[in-house]
This record gives structure tokens, C-alpha cells and sequence, in this order.
């Protein structure tokens, strides 16, 4: 019972740090370049458009609701996958946005 609650706990933080780290980057983000940034349109983004159509067929409209999705949860799109992960992480490092969280 004790082994089912720690590892319970360890999720939990592990969960947290990682939503902690993606609000560390978001400020990081508004300071750097502005509210306006996240507002941006993932149809604005330099990436074929059959990645923009995936990401807007799941909800994801701008910058600020494709951050705060993981490597996992985007790999998850059909028609998305590797090839589009790379091409819109390419494309934010570009804009100078960094999401250290999707290395992992």
C-alpha cells in the first residue's frame, strides 16, 4: 500500500515540475516577446500546411495552446507526428522560442 502511494506521490510531482517548467517558459516568453507572441495563429507559422490543419483539427489555434502540449500529446495527431513536431519546434526556435520540455 505504502510502494502504491509513493509512487502515486512521485507522479504527481513529476507532473507538477513539468507544468511548473512549462509556466517558466511562458513567462519567459511575455517578458521576451510579448502576450502577442502566444497569440499568434499556428496557420501564421512557417510549416506546411497539412501540419497547421492537424494541429487546428485538435483544438491547438495559437502559440500559446500548442506550448503547452507535450512531445507526447502532439505525437499523438494523426497526420502530425515526428515530421511535424520537428517542423514547428524548428519554427519556434526560429521565432526564439525554446520549449526545453519537448527534449525530454
Amino acid at each position: 500500500m505504502k510502494k502504491d502511494m509513493l509512487s502515486s506521490l512521485y507522479i504527481a510531482v513529476t507532473m507538477l515540475k513539468v507544468e511548473l517548467e512549462k509556466l517558466e517558459v511562458l513567462c519567459e516568453i511575455i517578458d521576451s516577446k510579448g502576450v502577442s507572441t502566444l497569440e499568434i495563429s499556428v496557420s501564421e507559422l512557417d510549416v506546411p500546411v497539412k501540419f497547421t490543419r492537424a494541429l487546428k483539427n485538435n483544438q491547438i489555434e495559437t502559440v500559446g495552446n500548442l506550448i503547452f502540449k507535450s512531445k507526447k500529446e502532439l505525437f499523438k495527431i494523426k497526420g502530425f507526428k515526428k515530421r511535424g513536431f520537428v517542423a514547428v519546434e524548428e519554427c519556434l526556435y526560429c521565432m526564439g522560442i525554446s520549449l526545453p520540455y519537448w527534449s525530454k
